[in-house]
């Protein structure tokens, strides 16, 4: 039967809950109850929500629902992808379509066939500052071809780890899981460009479509449109709708790839850069959507950084959020943003929850709304085995990101998995040794797993990657007061203390030295202040396995409370 070779894949085989979801609606369906697919019977009988479920406020099913979709398509393009029938789900409805792969589908056969990988344009100029160019040149036909209906394009992050190598397509084609790469070069010399691109098949090497551009920049945006159009028409497709040029103006477009570029580099350093970059592309075009989305999303993870007052950024990122829908509605990146600033700063979860439903349905195929929500929404509020569905959906989507892998190591965190943990994080340093998030939870992955030495080297390399004192003060006093040697740990902290004059820094990550010292009410004080400033550390005090020592007491029960979260017990005590 159709349905059990698709619960036995790799898909499916690990995601219960996903699992439950295709089998209930499909027996449904077969069984004549098809009209009887509604979001509140199937939150009770799939999701085991209680009598009182809402689900204009828990969006579960319309989530799980789009993640089921994105599932099924990546089933048809690699194991079922000589399977005859086929079960699908429209947008927007619940009840499966049964069909006839070979009967139906014509052209292409399968989504696999449809499916790209854009690697980073070269920079041929003789200016490296250039750079930003070619690659925002990418990152734009990756987005124009999102849009194509039928599709599926590797994400940004993914094909940029290839960026600089000379591997050979057909290789990156198998490791992406794409038919076709498009692939090309950029030289700039004052206002005039000369763009090449070429269109190669994966199975066989051979160019398919390649095409010289020499223009002036003010064409920019007409080549860009042609080059999407060419491809699509290669891969014998429609054009769902138009991505539409992101403004008018050559020098806000310019100063917005500037900022991508900066943004892309997920680092403290390069978010401060970003957000130049973009206030400029804003100052030149009030108008443009695409900018506001994008400065956001900036300002959003720059708070969550935990190095400036969440009040000075996140009402920027709030209002940035807001303009950019106002603009355009169908920025799923801008829901993503406000989703994470309702969650994180707002404590509105009912709404968090509906922008990220939003930000899926317009994207199904972006790894950020899954990986955002997993981290900033679902997490917090100790709904973690949906946390975990989630980052895996991103990393499917994603598979070569570091932000991602870390997103998903930190899943498998919270729930206790440490090894599984440490294991993404490696990955996530594989990709990118550089990125210090990853390195930092790898130090904390291994102090829970009472691998001390491996901790305090991780937290070494941290802290020559971040250059940031104050952080590493907090690490090792944490790291010093957790295996026993208090007075290293005092004076870290009070070194620490010495600025706390000159800089903000998490009142959550002093609360958790003070636990480990075993200072319960300067810890509460220290959770008071993070209350107070709306700490971006704070919403992950339900879980947050380092605060497992004092969680029967009132104070802790009621600053949850305060957050709209309720405690998640826990079997045993760690750092």
């Amino acid at each position: 039967m159709q349905l059990d070779r698709i619960l036995a894949s790799a898909r499916f085989v690990h995601s219960e809950r996903l699992s439950r979801f295709l089998r209930y609606t499909v027996e449904q369906t077969m069984a004549g109850h098809a009209e009887q697919l509604k979001e509140y019977p199937i939150g009770v009988e799939v999701f085991g929500r209680k009598d009182s479920f809402d689900p204009r406020i828990d969006a579960i099913v319309r989530v799980q629902a789009i993640t089921l979709r994105s599932r099924l398509k990546d089933y048809y393009a690699k194991e079922g992808s000589d399977d005859p029938v086929i079960i699908e789900y429209t947008k927007g409805g619940y009840a499966p379509v049964v069909r006839d792969r070979f009967n139906v589908e014509p052209g292409l056969n399968g989504a696999e066939q449809a499916s790209i990988a854009v690697l980073p344009f070269l920079n041929l100029s003789s200016d490296l500052e250039n750079e930003y160019f070619s690659d925002g040149l990418t990152e734009e036909l990756i987005s124009a071809l999102t849009n194509v209906k039928g599709m599926r394009v590797v994400a940004r992050t993914s094909v940029f780890q290839f960026k600089g190598k000379a591997e050979d397509v057909r290789k990156i084609g198998a490791q992406l899981n794409a038919r076709m790469v498009l692939e090309g070069s950029v030289r700039k010399s004052g206002d005039h460009l000369r763009i090449t691109a070429q269109l190669i098949d994966v199975a066989s090497g051979f160019h398919t479509w390649s095409r010289t551009y020499r223009i002036e920049m003010r064409d920019l945006f007409a080549v860009q449109e042609e080059i999407a159009a060419a491809i699509v028409t290669t891969l014998s497709t429609m054009v769902d709708r138009s991505a539409g040029r992101p403004t008018k103006s050559l020098d806000a477009y310019h100063a917005y790839l500037k900022g991508r570029f900066y943004l892309n580099k997920w680092s403290e350093a390069g978010f401060r850069k970003s957000i130049h970059f973009f206030e400029t592309a804003i100052q030149l075009d009030e108008n443009m959507a695409a900018a506001w989305a994008a400065h956001a999303v900036a300002c959003f993870q720059l708070a969550c950084c935990g190095t400036e007052p969440p009040s000075e950024l996140m009402p920027k990122a709030r209002a940035a959020a807001a303009r950019a829908l106002q603009l355009d509605d169908s920025l799923a990146e801008a829901h993503v943003a406000l989703g994470g600033v309702l969650a994180i700063h707002d404590w509105d979860w009912a709404g968090s929850e509906t922008e990220f439903a939003r930000a899926m349905e317009l994207d199904p195929d972006g790894a950020p709304a899954y990986q955002c929500y997993s981290v900033a929404c679902l997490i917090p509020q100790g709904r973690l085995q949906e946390a975990l569905e989630a980052a895996q959906q991103a990393c499917e989507l994603d598979p070569l990101s570091p932000s991602v892998n870390s997103s998903l190591a930190l899943a498998h965190f919270v729930l206790g998995e440490y090894n599984e943990a440490i294991d993404y994080f490696k990955k996530a340093l594989e990709i990118d040794p550089n990125f210090f998030l990853a390195r930092w939870w790898l130090g904390v992955s291994y102090l829970n797993a009472s691998m001390l030495l491996k901790a305090f080297a991780q937290f070494r390399k941290a802290g020559a990657l971040s250059q940031d004192s104050a952080n590493d003060a907090i690490k090792y006093s944490y790291g010093h007061a957790l295996i026993g040697r208090r007075d290293k740990a005092r004076r870290k902290l009070e070194a620490l203390m010495s600025k706390s004059r000159e800089r903000y820094f998490s009142p959550v990550l002093i609360a958790a030295i003070h636990v480990a010292l075993a200072e319960t009410d300067a810890a509460f004080d220290w959770l008071d202040k993070a209350c107070e400033a709306h700490d971006t550390w704070l919403v992950w005090l339900g879980v947050d396995r380092r605060f497992d020592s004092i969680r029967s007491h009132k104070q802790f029960r009621a600053l949850l409370k305060k957050l709209g979260l309720s405690s998640v017990a826990r079997s045993t005590t760690a750092g």
